[in-house]
Order: C-alpha cells, then structure tokens, then sequence
C-alpha cells in the first residue's frame, strides 16, 4: 500500500484532497479511483483511505484512523561529513529503521560548516513515506557539540573498540553519539564519557559516520 504524507490531516477529517506538494508524487504511482493508500500526518496518525479523482484533483475519502508512535524516541547525534550524499543516506536509512530526531554536530574535526536543513527533511519525508511510518523525524540544525552536552535528555550511547556487545537499552529515550571524519578529540572524548551511560562495540572493523549511526540505530530500537 502506497503512502502519501499530508501534515494538514487530522482525526476530525472524514475526507480530505490531495495537497498540490504530493500531487506529482500521486502521479507517479499511476493510482486509479477506488485504490487504497495510506495517508499520515508526519506527527503519528495514519489514516486509511480510498483515492478518487475528480477535476483533475485527487480526494482521499478516510475510512480507518490509528496512532502509530515508536516504542523509543531514538535522537542520532553525529559529527558533520563533508560529503553531503553520505549525510543525506544517514538520515534516509535512519529515518525508515526509526529514528525519531537528528541533531548534526560540530566538533573540533568537523570540516563542514553549513548544513542546509531543508534538503535532509525532504530526504526524511521521502524515506517516511518508503517505510510507511506515521512520524516524521525532526531535523535540527547544527549545534557546538559542548553545547549540546549541556543540553542533552535522554541516555547518551557512544560506540568504540572498547565497548560492549550487551545491547540492552532501557531507556525510552536515548541519544546516539556517532564522530565525524577523524572521530572526535581526546578533550571531547574525556567529556562524553562523563555523560556517557552506555559503550557498545557494534563491529571489529572502523566504520563510517552513517554506517556506525544506522548499525547503532537498528540495536537501540530494536531492544
């Protein structure tokens, strides 16, 4: 079942039409009136709904209403990469896995400064709508990473070599800390680890920013 994103929906709509932004994406999936779809707002309802088309408009008549929130409010806390594709695939994969925020940071190796926030949301509507979730994960923009220890709420998860392979997170809400290129400094290292509560080893081999954020991701929801 196809899935279109429509923010302005709500419990109280018995009907609503197709808003102009996922009109082109409703065309491309060649649906016909009578086909079923799934519309969400982004904030954790999904409605299930028949399509008609009438005057060139497409009109979703609502039929089925549920919450779907995720079991753990996951944020993915990660050093800017200079690559902008390999951010953007971070927050693609972790979106369709669960992810509920993502909060780029700015460390002392951080080569990149600029962050266009914008284009990763578009990214993470995309993947929502891939995966099917209700929720839409809320993109930050970049924050010092002093400042966002300060500020942090949840449990904090680090990953290294030293860490352990006991998975267990039973926190409803925690924070992935994931390096940029190069890791983060021994100054910041000896910080995190005062707030740090947990230390997983999620592989032998050193791993990129966004494989080490998806690999960690999938552990922390799926406790």
């Amino acid at each position: 079942m196809e899935c279109i994103y429509i923010p302005e929906l709500t419990v109280d709509h018995d009907t609503i039409e197709v808003p102009q932004h996922e009109e082109q994406h409703v065309k491309a999936l060649r649906l016909s009136s009578g086909d079923q779809v799934l519309a969400v707002n982004g904030e954790g309802l999904e409605c299930l709904c028949e399509i008609r088309f009438k005057d060139k408009h497409a009109f979703l008549n609502i039929f089925g209403r549920a919450e779907a929130f995720p079991p753990k409010y996951i944020t993915v806390a990660f050093g800017m990469i200079l690559d902008k594709e390999r951010m953007e695939y971070l927050v693609e994969k972790c979106t369709e896995i669960g992810v509920s925020e993502f909060q780029p940071l700015i460390t002392k190796h951080t080569q990149r400064k600029n962050f266009k926030s914008e284009r990763f949301v578009k990214k993470a509507i995309a993947a929502m709508k891939q995966s099917r979730r209700a929720v839409l994960p809320k993109v930050n923009e970049p924050m010092k990473l002093e400042d966002f220890m300060k500020n942090q709420k949840g449990a904090i998860v680090t990953t290294d070599y030293a860490g352990n392979t006991d998975y267990t997170l039973t926190e409803k809400r925690a924070i992935i800390l994931i390096g940029p290129e190069g890791g983060f400094s021994p100054e910041e290292i000896e910080r995190i680890k005062n707030k740090a509560k947990y230390n997983w080893r999620i592989s032998d081999n050193r791993l990129r920013t966004e494989t080490a954020a998806v690999i960690a991701a999938t552990f922390a929801i799926s406790q």
